[in-house]
């Protein structure tokens, strides 16, 4: 099984979030892309978002409470950076980074943005 992956255009990135990776040094830059592409890799090819040994590594958990979405789970990378995404079985939805555990504006953009969210469908191939 191989899911199409996407990123939410008004949720992934935040302004937080790009103020916060452009402090980093270009190693630190470049170790964030590696790791971004591994989960990617990882939730296209998975059997199961949380329970898929592929994903051992980033310590998946469902991600409740922010908005009324199925499919929602948080992923950890490196340090304090966390991934939500909606896993679907035939697409991923990334949904918002955080590169310091800010979970609160996470939780704001999700709510914000709920409904495009909950509507989404991969465009047409």
């Amino acid at each position: 099984m191989s899911r199409g992956v996407w990123n939410h255009p008004k949720t992934w990135i935040d302004s937080t979030t790009v103020e916060t990776f452009l402090s980093w040094s270009e190693p630190e830059q470049q170790k964030l892309f590696k790791e971004i592409g591994k989960l990617s890799t990882a939730l296209k090819d998975c059997t199961d978002p949380l329970k898929d040994p592929t994903l051992k590594r980033f310590r998946p958990t469902s991600y409740h409470g922010a908005i009324d979405v199925d499919d929602i789970y948080e992923y950890r990378l490196s340090g304090l950076t966390r991934v939500v995404a909606r896993v679907k079985p035939k697409w991923v939805l990334m949904l918002t980074i955080t590169l310091s555990h800010g979970h609160d504006l996470m939780r704001i953009l999700l709510k914000v943005h709920r409904e495009t969210i909950a509507a989404f469908s991969p465009p047409e191939e």
